[in-house]
């Protein structure tokens, strides 16, 4: 209910003195759209991690190029939980200004940092990001391969299947295995097979956002 009445009493709830309401108030925001940008940026800086981190997905459904710095500034939080979440949001915004600050991001302590900030590069149309992503696989960072693993798949390179196959049990998720399982390459077909059995999973293709990569599709 995008009514502004309803905007202001949830801008209200983010200032409220338990973390709980402040967190469920930034998670409804995000569906306000612009009214909602200037408090979602400004409860970036809670003193409460869930709300930061609750303020940074909502920001990235919104997709204000008025959020984009700083999320940017969010992916040096102190809770990797909320840089995390500040990868995710960029990445749906997908402004080149975030390109380097990503590829910083790829340095970060935390694996899901990692992955979700490779995750995010893939998205952003700069040829900056496929350098970054290829140093990640020189490195063999499994956790950055397995967030930009479409990026790969769609390079097809030869005997690249063992790799793709170890950043998915190593750090892979039911969307990268669906990915994999529809990609066309049939060792990671069946790499998506065991996967869902070892974890107790069905995979569906609603669990993907998009059609997914296609094996080989940028050579």
């Amino acid at each position: 209910m995008k009514d502004r009445r309803h905007v202001e009493s949830l801008v209200d709830a983010l200032k409220d003195g338990d973390p709980v309401i402040r967190s469920w108030a930034a998670g409804v925001l995000g569906g306000m759209g612009a009214p909602a940008v200037k408090p979602l940026i400004a409860a970036l800086k809670d003193a409460d991690r869930n709300v930061r981190g609750g303020a940074a997905i909502a920001l990235g459904f919104i997709k204000d190029p008025r959020s984009v710095e700083p999320l940017i500034a969010a992916l040096k939080d102190r809770d990797t939980t909320v840089r995390r979440n500040a990868a995710v949001a960029l990445g749906q915004a997908r402004d080149p200004r975030s390109v380097e600050p990503l590829i910083a991001a790829l340095k970060d302590r935390d694996a899901r940092v990692r992955k979700n900030a490779a995750g995010a590069l893939e998205q952003i149309d700069d040829p900056r990001t496929a350098t970054a992503l290829l140093t990640c696989w020189r490195e063999s960072d499994f956790a950055a391969i397995a967030g930009a693993s479409s990026f790969f798949i769609q390079r097809g390179q030869p005997d690249s299947e063992g790799t793709l196959i170890r950043a998915l049990n190593a750090h892979g998720d039911a969307e990268m295995a669906v990915v994999f399982l529809n990609c066309g390459n049939p060792a990671l077909r069946a790499a998506a097979v065991g996967w869902a059995e070892a974890h107790h999973r069905k995979l569906t293709p609603a669990l993907v956002r998009s059609e997914g990569a296609r094996w080989g599709s940028r050579r």
